[in-house]
């Protein structure tokens, strides 16, 4: 049985399944036809989402050359474990003593450089000057408003 998958990019894919496939089949069928991971995609024909994947595309009543919508989701991102800022972190520097043939380790913390200062201060923009006021459009828009000179500016 001949269907057709279509993307939102509004590309047409044919595909040519048996009716007892099953969902979970046809995604997997898609990954190898047209490389979108099966994972990521999500199917829906007349305005229903294929969720269960354990029905076939008979059990939806998709018939010879109906389509089936895809939408494929974009992979999670992975979360990156939480780094301590460099200044959370003792840093331990280890000092080795030597007396004859034993070794001792102390740890001793190594000063933190101040934090850098700008070389210079950040100076505000210029200001700028208003435009000229026209005092007869001022006037007409008093009239027209019945606001304020302030207002009409």
């Amino acid at each position: 049985m001949k269907i057709i998958i279509k993307t939102l990019q509004n590309k047409q894919l044919p595909l040519d399944v048996p009716e007892d496939i099953k969902i979970a089949d046809l995604k997997q069928e898609i990954e190898k036809q047209h490389g979108f991971a099966a994972d990521t995609q999500t199917l829906i024909s007349k305005g229903k989402k294929l969720d269960d994947e354990n029905k076939t595309i008979a059990d939806w009543s998709i018939k010879e050359n109906d389509f089936i919508i895809i939408m494929i989701q974009k992979p999670k991102p992975v979360a990156k474990p939480a780094e301590a800022k460099p200044e959370d972190k003792p840093v331990i520097s280890p000092a080795v003593a030597i007396s004859g043939s034993e070794q001792t380790a102390t740890a001793q913390p190594v000063p933190q450089a101040p934090p850098v200062q700008p070389s210079a201060p950040v100076q505000p923009a210029p200001a700028q000057q208003a435009p000229p006021v026209d005092e007869e459009k001022v006037g007409n828009l008093m009239a027209f408003t019945g606001g304020s000179r302030e207002m009409c500016i």
